[in-house]
């Protein structure tokens, strides 16, 4: 893992966290199971919260975006494509058989719950907790034995967000945690190792958009999620 800039070091970043899990375990929960929303409105919902979370988190920490970006952009984008196209790769394969998916090839859908969807939700989901957990424990010029122990905690720190997602969207399913949280982690991965905050989100818009190619009867997938999708009487 490069060392990054991220600018100031504070170990009150690592508050953020329980705000952001709380946040993406109430989004699901209370607009599909409480006010039934249909998965657009959800999404649509969703981005506008996660947008705008991520956007008070820089205003009020003094994120110097322009500068983490510049870290590690060159091995952020390598590990972002080969990452992301091989979970796209592993989604359609994976996803091509089963007698019960539709393939959906309509644009406008893959790029709406696929590429924008999945940059939103990848960077709230897998980046968002590598950054607060560096910024709160790494400093300006971190040791291998601290880049480690950075490297670990934000592992930790991811898997806890996206099981707070996956709690709010289909309760304490343990198969599908246990997939999706894999799913969020291998995303995760390019800005783990680079410390770039974009290289995950394009990870995850090539794993939204995998998933994102497929109607199933009970659910709807996407960034490595499984998003539970309305029946006729109500959801899971």
């Amino acid at each position: 893992m490069v060392s990054v800039n991220l600018n100031n070091k504070s170990w009150k970043h690592i508050f953020w966290l329980p705000a952001a899990c709380l946040l993406v375990l109430g989004l699901p929960y209370i607009s599909l199971k409480i006010l039934n929303f249909d998965i657009d409105l959800f999404h649509l919902a969703f981005l506008t919260a996660g947008v705008t979370f991520l956007w008070v988190y820089k205003k009020r920490t003094s994120l110097q975006l322009r500068y983490a970006l510049s870290s590690g952009w060159a091995l952020g984008t390598i590990l972002a494509l080969f990452i992301g196209i091989g979970l796209l790769s592993y989604t359609l394969a994976s996803k091509s058989n089963p007698i019960d998916l539709e393939f959906n090839s309509s644009i406008m859908i893959i790029l709406w719950r696929g590429v924008v969807f999945g940059i939103v939700g990848a960077a709230l989901i897998s980046a968002f907790p590598f950054v607060t957990v560096w910024r709160a424990f790494a400093g300006a010029n971190p040791g291998n034995i601290r880049k480690i122990g950075v490297f670990i905690t934000a592992v930790i720190a991811i898997s806890l967000t996206s099981l707070s997602y996956n709690i709010g969207l289909s309760g304490f399913n343990k198969d599908r945690i246990s997939y999706n949280v894999k799913m969020s982690i291998l995303t995760g991965i390019p800005t783990l190792l680079s410390g770039n905050p974009i290289a995950s989100p394009v990870a995850g818009a090539f794993l939204y958009s995998g998933e994102s190619m497929f109607f199933e009867n009970e659910s709807d997938a996407s960034a490595g999620v499984k998003l539970a999708a309305k029946k006729p009487e109500g959801l899971n």
